[in-house]
């Protein structure tokens, strides 16, 4: 390869070929500009190049890096299972990870990181979501139930108990989200039929294969609530 020097905005290029053209008879008709765009043959050669420092955000004059470092908030305030927090909140961060590393609620499990095992749903006002896709930048003010706020003075909810009335589990992984999507569920809805069962529960993936009790819990947690309620 046959590395050539040009002046085209201080990116020197390489010529992919066994021997350099002639190039000043094409610069001088046509311009350097024309002729890298008309062939295509004269592309950056990274390890030539040497890009200039970008100023640092902080020290610069610009009203638009003021704006960033000056209003863009480090921390926002949630409420966890009733109790307001401050967690971080920069642009990548996640609710699992928040919920895990920063506040110590592990019950929230990381399972395929992409939203569609259901191990990470918590309740975000009340809605089952997917604690592993949801951005803590987004989450100002918001209420963020988790699988250890269901427990209201000392009990359990009806459908954690009837989780285990009916052993609606087996390595027990996915529990905590399955649990928390019917809780959202049955929170809406008291008396749902079996199809709005299945279709509130069908982003929850259980690798044992409880499906079949993990249903029969959602119904008893159901009757039990109809109970609690006449």
């Amino acid at each position: 390869m046959c590395v050539i020097s040009l002046d085209f905005g201080n990116r020197p290029g390489y010529w992919r070929g066994a021997e350099p053209p002639c190039l000043e008879p094409l610069f001088e008709k046509n311009g350097r500009g024309e002729w890298i765009r008309t062939t295509g043959l004269l592309v950056p050669n990274q390890a030539l190049y040497q890009a200039e420092p970008r100023p640092d955000p902080l020290q610069s004059s610009s009203p638009r890096h003021i704006l960033k470092a000056e209003i863009m908030p480090r921390t926002i305030d949630i409420v966890v299972n009733g109790v307001s927090q401050a967690i971080d909140a920069e642009p990548d961060r996640t609710l699992l990870t928040a919920l895990r590393d920063e506040l110590d609620l592990t019950g929230t499990k990381y399972g395929c990181g992409e939203g569609q095992c259901g191990a990470c749903t918590v309740m975000i006002d009340g809605l089952a979501a997917r604690s592993c896709q949801t951005r803590t930048a987004a989450l100002a003010g918001r209420k963020i139930t988790t699988i250890e706020g269901l427990e209201q003075h000392g009990r359990l909810h009806p459908l954690q108990e009837a989780f285990l009335e009916v052993g609606a589990m087996q390595c027990g992984y996915c529990t905590p989200g399955m649990i928390i999507s019917g809780a959202a569920l049955l929170a809406k809805n008291a008396n749902p039929s079996d199809t709005e069962i299945l279709q509130a529960m069908q982003g929850n993936v259980c690798r044992c294969g409880a499906y079949p009790r993990i249903v029969d819990a959602i119904r008893l947690a159901s009757k039990k609530l109809k109970r609690s309620a006449a």
